[in-house]
């Protein structure tokens, strides 16, 4: 009987000790926050040196919008002239 006891005592310690040790814990929490770090220097330091951000990108498409939507009002349903104005927007000659 001691030896069944003995048994179901070892079983539950096993099932109990499944848990992370303070160690995983801690290099979790390191690799979290090397990464969160290395993603802030991108956003802020690496991508506005390569390049124009979403505002400038944003700023500039609905600039092109106003002129395409202007010049499509000047259309006035020529054909010729669309397709001329259409060509020039997408720099076919």
């Amino acid at each position: 009987m001691s030896d069944d006891n003995e048994e179901d005592a070892t079983r539950e310690k096993k099932k109990k000790g499944k848990g992370f040790s303070k160690k995983q814990i801690l290099v979790l929490v390191m690799v979290l926050s090397i990464l969160i770090v290395g993603m802030a220097i991108q956003h802020f330091v690496i991508e506005p040196l390569y390049g124009e951000t979403v505002e400038e990108k944003y700023a500039r498409c609905i600039t092109q919008k106003n002129v395409l939507d202007e010049r499509f009002v000047e259309c006035d349903g020529d054909l010729q002239v669309c397709k001329f104005q259409l060509n020039q927007c997408l720099g076919v000659d």
